[in-house]
């Protein structure tokens, strides 16, 4: 009798039974990440009774940037759980190391667990302001700090300006202010500063050095450099505080490999100050060009084309500070 009142009630009432995946589920939140430092995709798995996590995926636009599989974490190395106690939070959140403009979009978190799957979606968003109105401060002048810039594209150079500002108070020779890495040519093209007795400017490229006296360098104030190279020709020139050089010969007919990264502060020797307003043109500027960036004119002069400190993918090596320009100004 109680059979067929069993089956009597399952005509006439809907019976729901959940599925396994409805034992598990996840909650994930979108963020905003900064080039050069680290972002977080917040995940978390929740679950109606106790289960164990079995694997662990995470997407980017579809595409697999970390797994964890029967007790191997396999991973590109800027990819990691954010928690090392997973397995007992729950927390699948992603951690992003040295983010880049790159990483940008959509990512989707995967779980399979002994009581079902469940997937959760969450967005990237990186900020490409860039450090407009920021400094790279190098508070130490260790070899081993120094930040690293990616190129806005990868291709060879065979004309270029290079601009920056730099604030220090340093009275010795050798600090490298710029410097052009190319794979397995390490400092192609190298900007220094030479301050101890007699001061003035290098620009090194390849096995050619050029030396350039009389131009100004301030204590304590912030210096504009401008260098310019003509590959065709090979004639260089700096531009220091709206003061030209004289133009000199560096490598006529030559050219700077693709693939490359700028490095800026010591990497190799000291510098102890700070940098900003770096960049990079694949073609020589005209003087005017040139005069509004030493006068701060962001309305009338292009931004790099090859190097935008407003749009900049970078890494950070060792302790160097990324500040707020009018922490120094201020002061001024």
């Amino acid at each position: 009798m109680s059979s067929a009142i069993g089956i009597l009630l399952v005509g006439i009432f809907t019976v729901t039974v959940p599925s396994t995946a409805d034992f598990v589920t996840m909650e994930c939140q979108s963020s905003t990440g900064h080039p050069g430092q680290s972002s977080r995709l917040n995940c978390v798995v929740k679950a109606q009774r106790e289960f164990k996590i079995m694997q662990v995926f995470w997407r980017k636009d579809g595409d697999l940037v970390m797994k964890f599989d029967g007790g191997t974490q396999i991973e590109d190395e800027r990819f990691q759980l954010a928690d090392t106690n997973w397995m007992n939070s729950y927390d699948l959140s992603l951690l992003v190391k040295d983010t880049k403009i790159s990483d940008e979009g959509n990512y989707s978190c995967i779980v399979v667990t002994n009581r079902g799957i469940s997937k959760g979606d969450a967005r990237l968003d990186i900020d490409k302001r860039g450090l407009g109105g920021q400094v790279f401060s190098f508070p130490e002048g260790y070899v081993s700090s120094y930040v690293r810039l990616t190129p806005l594209v990868s291709k060879a150079l065979s004309s270029a300006t290079f601009c920056l500002r730099f604030y220090t108070d340093q009275l010795s020779n050798d600090n490298v202010l710029f410097s052009l890495d190319i794979t397995g040519q390490p400092a192609a093209l190298t900007i220094f500063g030479h301050f101890s007795q007699q001061p003035h400017y290098e620009l090194r490229i390849e096995d050619k050095s050029l030396l350039f006296f009389g131009l100004q360098y301030n204590l304590n104030k912030w210096n504009s450099l401008c260098t310019a190279w003509d590959g065709s020709t090979g004639m260089s020139q700096m531009i220091v505080n709206k003061t030209p050089s004289v133009r000199k010969l560096a490598n006529p007919g030559g050219s700077l490999a693709a693939n490359n990264s700028v490095i800026l502060g010591p990497n190799w020797t000291s510098f102890m100050g700070h940098i900003t307003d770096v960049h990079v043109w694949d073609y020589v500027n005209s003087p005017s060009e040139i005069q509004n960036y030493m006068e701060n004119d962001f309305v009338n002069y292009t931004l790099g084309n090859y190097l935008n400190w407003r749009s900049l993918d970078y890494s950070i090596n060792g302790y160097v500070l990324v500040e707020d320009i009018n922490t120094l100004n201020s002061w001024n």
